[in-house]
């Protein structure tokens, strides 16, 4: 079955004599096909499986154990129950179900440890699915070494195996409901193993990748024993996909985690929805442990991005100009891209079909004629274009041609000049500052949003006089069409001296270029004197994620060799969603222990517990990549 919706897996397994929880899954045991697997990862799919009983008995088993285990104690066993009928009048159904304690050995061979009686559920119309809970009680069983700890689950006393009543039996199923969030079933079994155990972990079980790309898994192998133990890691896939545990043995030390790796790579002609489903097993001397590993095909991605180096440029009117931009393949594979040219200049390309490798960028030179009588704010587009799909980008650049120097006046007509612009501006500043209506400041005066974004600025407004003023306030500037921009105050009333806030708010459209730009124009005007004004302005960038981090340890305070669980707050204020993020426990500069493929949505937050060891000294730190 595949796994649909990661999720932190919770191993709530006991090692002690106290009871551990053995979760129902819908996975084969690798140690006996005929049964499924019971272990003690928590199901996190959304997925319900089920087994209908009316045709078989449903059985669960654990791995095989290593060395003799006693069991010793209260059993209890939690499942969901449908009755499910065909027929819409009926006002109730009844079902008999009996649950066994079996021992399955090496070989197949099933023997019953303990049993329930036949177990009356009456179930209503409107309500035909029941969590149902039984106990075997006061168990004391020594189950011996590499037989398999069972659950078996039948139906018993059926009316409707008796003719002439077998005729409506098609009408009618029993069905188990197991290994997903919604329908937990487990068992909670009290297993004496003396001293320790072995936990399996992966925080994150569930990736894809394109046809023939690696992906790789990171497992954490718990040893909670007083003892080192050595830890064998295996599967028993061996098909068409590529599987490697790297190391597959390894030793942990006592009270201690240890890491192992398993790379998956799915054939080169695999197709898009193809997925491999696999348990790996990690068994000890004192106990073991299993987890599934999902991996899904995604198809090849195909990108391009088209960058100058500068947003405007000088040119000289009636000369050439060289404008070097560059072209990077974004895309997963090689790709070919046609470029052109959009001006009412005369321009020629260095070169207009170029190859890429994935990740390559290359730099390309325009030439532009610039014409005698041009001016500036010309604008030139380039744009890219994928020959294998429909991807393409495309950017423009403004010319900006200088203003001449004129010669033909002498020395002394040209001091005169600046002489009196210098008098002219003293007058203007000083008339402009003593005759301010209204001071207008704004600390973050350029924002980036991208295309269906919002954003604001914050802008402060003070009435520097010592009067009561009243303003009103509106909106100019260069804004693109479509683009709403608006103040969430269009009058206020400022006493003298007095300040207040107001939010300047954007909101891009869908679909617009990143080409695109908006400079906006915060005007005040008084109810009497002359009008002020703040410009600031907006640019366009693509989607991203924006990731903010926090960290914590627990125990706060801890000394040399204790173990120490750092919990990593990651929160995407951005976009996109981040994907297959790798995050980095960084002590003393050293790498000590990492989390693979992280993905975070949108607007979403992910907490990571990350385990170590603490040194004498410990300056942590986490990276992100």
């Amino acid at each position: 079955m595949k796994k649909l919706i990661p999720l932190l897996l919770i191993f709530a397994i006991s090692i002690n004599a106290n009871a551990g929880y053995y979760y129902f899954h819908d996975e084969p045991n690798p140690y006996n096909p005929d049964v499924k697997l019971m272990d003690a990862s928590r199901p996190s799919a959304t997925y319900t499986s089920s087994i209908n009983i009316d045709e078989q008995p449903a059985i669960w088993a654990m791995l095989p154990v290593e060395k003799d285990i006693k069991i010793s104690g209260d059993i209890s066993i939690g499942y969901w129950l449908e009755a499910y009928t065909k027929i819409t009048f009926i006002p109730f159904q009844i079902r008999f179900v009996k649950l066994y304690l079996v021992d399955i050995s090496p070989e197949g061979d099933i023997d019953i440890i303990a049993s329930t009686s036949p177990h009356p559920m009456l179930f209503l119309k409107n309500d035909t699915i029941k969590l149902d809970t039984v106990f075997l009680n006061d168990i004391e069983y020594m189950l011996p070494s590499n037989h398999l700890l069972g659950i078996k689950i039948e139906k018993v006393v059926d009316i409707f195996s008796y003719l002439p009543l077998a005729v409506f039996s098609t009408l009618f199923d029993t069905n188990i409901l197991y290994d997903s969030i919604d329908a937990l079933s487990y068992a909670s079994i009290p297993l004496d193993i003396g001293g320790g155990g072995i936990n399996l972990e992966c925080w994150n079980n569930e990736k894809s990748t394109k046809p023939g790309r690696e992906v790789t898994y990171n497992l954490l192998i718990y040893n909670t024993g007083a003892e080192n133990d050595t830890v064998t890691l295996s599967t028993d896939y061996s098909n068409g996909w590529w599987v490697e545990i790297n190391p597959d043995e390894l030793v942990v030390e006592g009270n201690s985690v240890n890491t192992s790796i398993v790379s998956i790579k799915p054939p080169y002609d695999a197709e898009e929805g193809e997925y491999l489903n696999i348990t790996i097993v990690a068994q000890g001397s004192i106990g073991y442990d299993s987890i599934w590993l999902n991996t899904t095909v995604t198809a090849f991605n195909y990108g391009v991005i088209v960058t100058f180096f500068e947003k405007n440029i000088e040119g000289e009117a009636g000369k050439n100009l060289t404008v070097p931009f560059s072209v990077k393949n974004t895309g997963d594979l090689s790709d070919t891209y046609k470029l052109k040219v959009i001006s009412n200049w005369s321009c020629s390309l260095e070169e207009r079909e170029i190859t890429l490798g994935p990740g390559e960028n290359r730099t390309i030179n325009l030439t532009v004629e610039i014409p005698k009588n041009a001016e500036s704010g010309e604008m030139i587009e380039v744009e890219a274009e994928s020959s294998n799909a429909n991807a393409s980008d495309y950017i423009a650049i403004s010319v900006i041609i200088p203003v001449e120097e004129g010669s033909k006046w002498g020395i002394g007509f040209i001091l005169f000049v600046v002489f009196t612009a210098i008098l002219l501006f003293v007058a203007y500043y000083i008339n402009r500052e003593t005759g301010k209506t209204a001071i207008i400041l704004c600390d973050e005066r350029s924002i980036e949003l991208p295309p269906g974004g919002k954003g604001s600025f914050s802008v402060l407004v003070e009435n520097p006089s010592k009067k009561r003023m009243k303003y009103r306030t509106a909106i100019g500037g260069k804004i693109p069409a479509g683009w709403r921009i608006y103040a969430n105050k269009q009058d206020i009333v400022l006493d003298g001296g007095e300040r207040e806030e107001i939010v300047v708010n954007v909101i891009v459209p869908e679909r617009e270029s990143l080409q695109e730009w908006a400079s906006i124009d915060f005007i005040l005007i008084p109810e009497k004197g002359r009008r002020e004004k703040i410009n600031m302005l907006v640019t366009l960038r693509e989607e991203m994620p924006i990731l903010k981090t926090e960290i914590q340890h627990e125990p706060k305070g801890f000394g040399e060799g204790e173990k120490v669980i750092t919990k990593v707050r990651i929160e995407n204020t951005g976009e996109k969603k981040a994907e297959n993020k790798k995050v980095i426990l960084m002590v003393n500069g050293k790498e000590k222990n990492r989390i693979e493929g992280v993905e975070i949505p949108p607007n979403s937050i992910v907490e990571i517990e990350i385990p170590w060891i603490a040194e004498k000294e410990n300056n942590v730190e986490v990276k992100i990549e």
